[in-house]
């Protein structure tokens, strides 16, 4: 089937569903275009990727027989719909989006790969230092010499390519069109009444990013504690994951939330504050502050460490950026601000708003994926 100005369009990803990555960097906008038709090759199947995500599966030999069987599977899939699209459906333009083999691209799909890309416009996608394991030198070098558009978040992802493939480079910031949506219905939910009581924390993320929880976890029980003890006031984090956060904490609240878009759309809504710790290395300085934007569109304030592109996204208003390469006690001080003073509070929510209409508008990106695939 062909899209409306006949333009054939083939989209590889790694799930079109329930993957995060493929998800918010190019599905949600496809989803919202009607006159969109064309292919869109999920690598790995919905139920299994969804069977997949669960915990046993993360560690050991779960991890083992996860990454094997998803490996066949995978394998399969990239071969046919690599000779559908070479030798039926013929693409004019083919999206890739981060890579097609993550950590290894056997040799023996070389050529095949180079087959399916020649002759056509190949807009490939990434929001993440990818180069930092994620994909094989193979695979990288291939898809630098082919690309002809290559859509990134920021400079420094930018910075990951040759630079003689620079001037391909269109940047394309974060959103989330699900969120937008609830907001432009008006369905912002009034947090005044529970804020009196009890502060929310939201913390989204996905197994990987654990350890940068752990980086402050006394600080996050610190400032419960203060909270607790100066305020009679409580601290609740709602941990958003495909994995529980097992921190030990006697003040601060912890409530494990499993991951869905839904869930986490529904968990940031009944939130209060947006946090995104981040230890300072260089694959979370490639980050583009996805969470943030999240947070922000629901006008949430956020706290989060001034690492990478995280200061842009923040911006003045929207919240506290935390130096905590430093000084790690800036977060207690952080979050008893905005816990206590509902002014300061209201000010950067307005603000958070404000940045996301600014910055990071869903409708925006939309339009410019439309410009880009060649639909009108």
């Amino acid at each position: 089937m062909e899209s409306h100005n006949n333009n054939r369009i083939s989209l590889y990803l790694k799930n079109a569903v329930d993957s995060p990555s493929a998800y918010y960097s190019i599905m949600q906008y496809i989803e919202r275009m009607p006159e969109f038709h064309g292919h869109i090759n999920g690598l790995w199947p919905n139920k299994l990727f969804r069977f997949f995500m669960k915990p046993v599966f993360r560690h050991g030999l779960g991890s083992i027989f996860r990454k094997a069987i998803l490996l066949v599977v995978q394998v399969f899939n990239i071969l046919k719909f690599m000779l559908r699209d070479i030798h039926s459906y013929k693409p004019e333009v083919v999206v890739i989006c981060r890579e097609l083999f993550p950590t290894y691209m056997p040799g023996i799909f070389t050529g095949l790969y180079k087959k399916l890309l020649t002759g056509r416009k190949l807009i490939w996608t990434f929001d993440d230092n990818i180069k930092l394991g994620e994909i094989s030198k193979r695979e990288w070098d291939i898809l630098c010499a082919h690309a002809d558009e290559i859509m990134v978040t920021h400079d420094y992802l930018k910075n990951t390519l040759p630079i003689e493939i620079q001037d391909k480079v269109d940047y394309i910031p974060q959103a989330d069109g699900d969120i937008a949506e609830l907001v432009a219905r008006g369905k912002r939910k009034d947090r005044r009444e529970s804020y009196k009581k009890k502060v929310s924390l939201v913390w989204v993320a996905t197994s990987g990013n654990l350890p940068n929880m752990d980086y402050v976890l006394e600080e996050l029980e610190a400032a419960a504690k203060k909270l607790k003890l100066d305020y009679n006031k409580e601290l609740v984090l709602n941990v958003v994951c495909n994995e529980k956060y097992l921190g030990q904490h006697k003040y601060l609240k912890v409530e494990n939330i499993v991951w869905t878009r839904q869930g986490a759309a529904k968990t940031i809504e009944n939130s209060h504050i947006g946090i995104m710790p981040l230890i300072d290395n260089e694959y979370n300085r490639g980050k583009g502050g996805f969470k943030l934007v999240q947070y922000m569109t629901a006008g949430l304030p956020v706290i989060s460490s001034d690492v990478g592109w995280n200061k842009v996204v923040v911006g003045d208003e929207a919240g506290i950026l935390v130096d905590d390469v430093h000084d790690k006690q800036m977060w207690v001080k952080a979050i008893v601000s905005l816990s206590t003073d509902y002014e300061m509070w209201k000010k950067m929510s307005g603000g958070a708003r404000a940045q996301c209409a600014k910055r990071f508008s869903f409708e925006k990106n939309v339009t410019l994926w439309k410009d880009k695939l060649g639909i009108q």
